[in-house]
């Protein structure tokens, strides 16, 4: 009866326990959409299941760019067990004619459920644009 309790209280609170899984961890990759659109792509795992992210993109020089709060996915529970949560998935879209980053930009994101910042990624905009 004791374990019972135990892993009913682990899976009451999953946000509680994203460290589990690993630190935060984000990739990054640019999307040529045509030549006056590229979309500097965000994928992050190991954060609070169903919590606040905040993703920061800032320039070559550490200037911020942009940012932006997503929502990782939420855990899926059974009758024994629970599975996945805390991935998210984004989009930065850059326009030609409008003020965007040139060369190299690095991303963050801070999951705002347990105060813990990814590792820094970087991606790199075509040289032509």
């Amino acid at each position: 009866m004791a374990v019972v309790g135990l892993s009913v209280g682990a899976l009451a609170a999953p946000a509680a326990h994203a460290s589990l899984f690993g630190p935060p961890t984000i990739t990054t990759s640019i999307s040529d959409i045509n030549n006056s659109i590229q979309v500097l792509n965000v994928a992050g795992t190991h954060f609070a299941p169903g919590g606040q992210v905040t993703v920061q993109v800032y320039d070559s020089s550490y200037h911020l760019v942009s940012s932006r709060t997503v929502t990782a996915s939420s855990v899926t529970c059974g009758p024994l067990v629970c599975f996945g949560g805390g991935a998210f998935s984004t989009g930065f879209e850059y326009f030609a004619t409008l003020p965007h980053p040139h060369g190299t930009v690095h991303v963050i994101a801070g999951d705002l459920t347990t105060g813990r910042w990814s590792n820094w990624s970087n991606a790199t905009f075509p040289s032509y644009w």
